[in-house]
């Protein structure tokens, strides 16, 4: 199938993916065969493939995006300190 997902089937290979997973692998051949059957629109193995690990690419950097800045300020806070960021020294670190 030539035509982009539907958000139903970008979902359903987000939530469902996981359920294919044996042995650390993905079955990707399973995942496009259910696919076919529920949407009735057949997606190659390795477009549903690419739609996957994009999706895990971006979720990973919006995840790091959002978990450094909290790590700094909570250690901060545990120690009782705010540092503002002229605190920090040219090399980056907090004194």
């Amino acid at each position: 199938c030539k035509e982009a997902f539907t958000e139903d089937e970008k979902r359903y290979i987000i939530e469902k993916t996981p359920n294919y997973r044996k042995s650390n692998k993905i079955s990707w051949k399973g995942l496009s065969s259910d696919m076919k059957k529920i949407f009735n629109r057949r997606h190659s193995n390795n477009k549903i493939k690419n739609y996957w690990n994009a999706n895990q690419r971006r979720q990973k950097k919006k995840n790091s995006k959002l978990t450094v800045p909290f790590l700094l300020n909570d250690e901060n806070e545990a120690n009782g300190e705010k540092k503002s960021s002229a605190s920090i020294k040219n090399d980056g670190r907090i004194p």
